[in-house]
């Protein structure tokens, strides 16, 4: 799992990851209330195509998902191929998660895994 963020100390070398990868994030948290307890687990998926064949293997029905996108790369009179390349990532991640956290049919019902989309550099729209 990577970022291309640049956060962390932005070193790839000695990893054998390519230039400018950092190692992605996790964070596994317990909160225990009475004898209920919840197990949160958060991994953050860079979105390079190196890693795309490994994603499904974390992706589960019983979990939220984040997608995260730059708002700046779709609006109006922004460059049409970085806007294009945005939409499509979003597509993908999307078509992902539906496609495997798809649940059977139950009593004529499907459920699927909650999506939460999340827009950044809003600072930077207008």
């Amino acid at each position: 799992v990577a970022s291309t963020d640049g956060a962390g100390d932005g070193t790839s070398e000695g990893r054998g990851m390519p230039e400018g990868w950092t190692l992605g994030m996790e964070t596994v948290t317990e909160y225990k209330e009475q004898e209920r307890r919840l197990k949160v687990m958060v991994l953050d998926f860079g979105g390079q195509k190196g890693f795309r064949n490994t994603h499904h293997l974390f992706l589960t029905p019983s979990a939220v998902y984040v997608v995260v996108f730059s708002m700046e790369s779709l609006m109006k009179g922004a460059d049409a191929e970085q806007s294009r390349k945005e939409l499509q990532e979003m597509e993908f991640w999307l078509d992902s998660i539906f496609l495997h956290t798809t649940t059977a049919k139950v009593e004529g019902k499907q459920s699927h895994a909650p999506v939460v989309l999340v827009g950044t550099h809003k600072d930077k729209c207008s």
